[in-house]
């Protein structure tokens, strides 16, 4: 009978002191979670008012020209929201050619590249910074990359893409600090890259997709946690507080305003695009010296790309040119600037607007023996220009300067463009043209459209940014798309 009381009494004592560890467990953590305020992130929880998101910050882009085919290219970002930093932590830029597969990628700490070959040169450009955004001085938060880009929502890292051992080459090598290793991902894309018009859209997700838990805030326990607060705090009630780590990530500030985010920006696609004219003498024993050219507001003339400049302004900055002219498709006739002289005074006579995109006639003066001349842009890839092709009695000659990332690669296609109502702009019986500098003279294509869209094999292959000239069969409103 008293072993009996004896062991009731030992099972009384083990009881009360699970009681006493259990509530030991809950005072501690109700300790730990009398600082939750909020979790960041996973569909369904809590998360950032959309009001509290950074503005996004946005890249600006400068070339400078040492000389033709030499060019200075910096970028930076401006910081939009002043609430926040931004800091490019390395940039990757791409250069490509047209007519050329494939790009050379390029990995830099600095913010600026020298661009350099041998003039005429013709490059596209793109530059992808990885960028880190918030308070610098904290840490990124942490973001889950799954093992299989083929699985996203399998087993993975939590990673700190702001802490890397960067490895500068031809193209871009890092290695993301590791933080946690995970059975299952949140459903996530990886490395996002944002541009256009939804970025908000594409940031909002970036907070609420894809973000671990903050958890803990003001407690020593504060930092990222792979699940939810709450289900944190009831399963460790049971477990024990030692269960807490099992969901930890890395112990880090995590509110609002105390951490940084790491993501990608892109840049509009440049382009450097050099045409070089030809002064006369440089011909088979020619002393004209006419040029078809495509107008942008030139690198050399320092005059932004937001302001419209004249024929006449185009001379006064070029003593290189002397005559500039422009066709009028509807009447069938040149019509243009050229220098003068007013006593010691040199003056233009008949300027006009040039439209951003579109061919121009210009004529050079004489050169000094071994000097080249080139009308150089760089920046970014202009917009289509729009066009009034005319059809005038059984002679309508028209020209089309193709854009700078044309997707009309070949006669075919240039035969073959189209007004809004589905009718074909060029006629079919006869030939495309375009101008020799060098023998100043028009050359033609060996066949008619016609021809050319019937035998594939008499297709040839066009120039981005180049002037060619055609026959219009109907009058008709066209801009490439």
């Amino acid at each position: 009978m008293k072993m009996k009381k004896e062991v009731g009494a030992g099972v009384f004592v083990l009881l009360v002191m699970v009681v006493v560890l259990i509530l030991a467990s809950f005072l501690s953590l109700s300790g730990i979670f009398d600082s939750i305020s909020r979790s960041l992130g996973i569909t369904g929880m809590p998360v950032i008012d959309p009001n509290e998101l950074p503005e996004y910050p946005t890249i600006d882009t400068h070339f400078s020209q040492i000389e033709a085919g030499q060019y200075t290219f910096s970028w930076e970002i401006e910081e939009n929201d002043p609430r926040w930093d931004a800091e490019i932590l390395w940039s990757n830029l791409n250069i490509s050619e047209p007519g050329f597969d494939g790009a050379i990628s390029t990995c830099l700490e600095d913010e600026t590249y020298t661009v350099l070959d041998t003039p005429p040169i013709f490059k596209f450009l793109n530059l992808n910074l990885n960028i880190k955004h918030g308070n610098l001085s904290g840490n990124c938060r942490p973001r889950c990359k799954p093992d299989s880009a083929i699985i996203p929502g399998g087993p993975g890292k939590w990673i700190d893409y702001c802490i890397t051992v960067l490895a500068l080459s031809d193209y871009c090598l890092y290695s993301p600090l590791q933080l946690k290793n995970v059975s299952d991902c949140p459903l996530v894309y990886t490395n996002p890259v944002y541009t256009g018009p939804d970025i908000f859209e594409n940031l909002s997700e970036y907070f609420t997709v894809d973000s671990p838990y903050c958890c803990f805030e003001g407690a020593p326990e504060e930092g990222w946690y792979t699940t939810n607060c709450t289900y944190i705090y009831s399963y460790c009630s049971v477990i024990g507080p030692g269960c807490v780590l099992d969901f930890l990530i890395r112990h880090d500030q995590c509110e609002l305003g105390e951490y940084s985010v790491f993501y990608k920006m892109q840049s509009d696609n440049l382009t450097i695009f050099e045409q070089e004219l030809k002064a006369p003498g440089e011909g088979a024993g020619q002393n004209t010296s006419i040029n078809w050219f495509t107008h942008f507001n030139f690198v050399e003339t320092n005059i932004p790309e937001s302001i419209d400049i004249s024929s006449g302004e185009l001379l006064d900055k070029f003593d290189e040119l002397d005559y500039v002219s422009k066709w009028n498709s509807t009447n069938q006739k040149y019509s243009g600037s050229a220098k003068g002289t007013l006593g010691a005074q040199t003056v233009v006579i008949g300027s006009f607007a040039m439209d951003k995109g579109k061919p121009y006639f210009a004529s050079v003066a004489d050169l000094p023996e071994g000097q080249q001349f080139f009308l150089s842009y760089a920046g970014e890839i202009p917009a289509p220009a729009a066009y009034q092709f005319k059809k005038v009695g059984s002679f309508s000659n028209n020209y089309v300067s193709l854009t700078l990332d044309t997707n009309i690669t070949n006669a075919s296609q240039l035969c073959n463009i189209r007004d809004g109502g589905g009718n074909l702009i060029l006629d079919q019986t006869r030939r495309l043209a375009w101008w020799n500098p060098v023998t100043q003279t028009v050359e033609q294509s060996d066949d008619e459209c016609s021809v050319i869209l019937t035998y594939p094999d008499l297709d040839f292959v066009l120039s981005p940014g180049k002037v060619y000239q055609f026959i219009a069969q109907r009058n008709a409103t066209w801009a490439e798309v």
